[in-house]
């Protein structure tokens, strides 16, 4: 009877090992995430939308195409957005945008002349209709947390269907493109722990599945019914792949 039961503990005890393995990964990826729950970090999101301006039905198009020309009103916009969803303002963002078109003019909202205390930005412009810009670049400042910043881009096309680049930085990072800005997630400083819960999490299930199994694989009958049922499978995957 000792022999038996010294045997049946010589197996290997991999629902410890996974256990322990789980708890080091744990502790592990918890160290930056208690260093970066206290720091503070600007987090910005942008998306963007074409807008064609249409010809009125029973207007001749090209008549209609005329007067926006006449009247400096370019026939397609960018409309860009920016929002800064950490929790410290993002000192300097810079993106650029090339259209499919020329560039007619292009503004911000709010305007600078409205002078809003939670971003710093360059004066507006009007390129003038003459313009043969078919890129720009800008750069604002100091744009505070959960405030958005809208930057308007019109222009002619001169591809029916062609679609804009463009690309977003801060800090050095890429910013998030998300298909509308509302879709950007509330700063949560407690998001570092996903990361940390996800492997413990992971790593508690895998043990539990584990002790489960190996408890019941000890059991004769259960071993006996497990190995009927593969063998039965064998034989029926044996029965499909035999060739005709």
């Amino acid at each position: 009877m000792n022999h038996e039961t010294e045997k049946k503990s010589s197996g290997f005890p991999f629902g410890t090992l996974i256990g322990v393995g789980t708890l080091i990964v744990t502790m592990i990826a918890l160290i930056p995430a208690f260093l970066a729950l206290n720091k503070e970090k600007p987090d910005v999101y942008y998306s963007y939308s074409r807008q064609d301006i249409k010809a009125p039905v029973f207007v001749d198009e090209a008549k209609f195409k005329t007067f926006l020309k006449d009247n400096n009103i370019p026939s397609s916009r960018i409309v860009l957005q920016l929002k800064n969803v950490g929790n410290a303002s993002a000192e300097e963002i810079k993106y650029s945008m090339a259209v499919p078109g020329y560039i007619v003019r292009y503004a911000y909202t709010p305007s600078k002349s409205e002078s809003p205390v939670w971003v710093d930005m360059p004066e507006d412009r009007d390129f003038g209709f003459a313009s043969t810009a078919q890129s720009l670049t800008q750069v604002v400042k100091n744009l505070a947390t959960n405030k958005v910043l809208q930057f308007t881009v019109g222009y002619e096309p001169k591809e029916k269907n062609g679609n804009p680049q463009i690309e977003v930085y801060y800090s050095g990072k890429q910013a998030k493109n998300v298909a509308a800005i509302s879709e950007a997630p509330e700063w949560n400083p407690y998001r570092v722990f996903i990361l940390p819960a996800s492997i413990l999490g992971i790593g508690l299930v895998i043990t539990v599945l584990w002790v489960i199994v190996t408890t019941l694989l000890r059991r004769p009958r259960i071993r006996e019914e497990l190995a009927e049922v593969l063998g039965a499978f064998a034989r029926n995957l044996s029965e499909i792949m035999r060739p005709f």
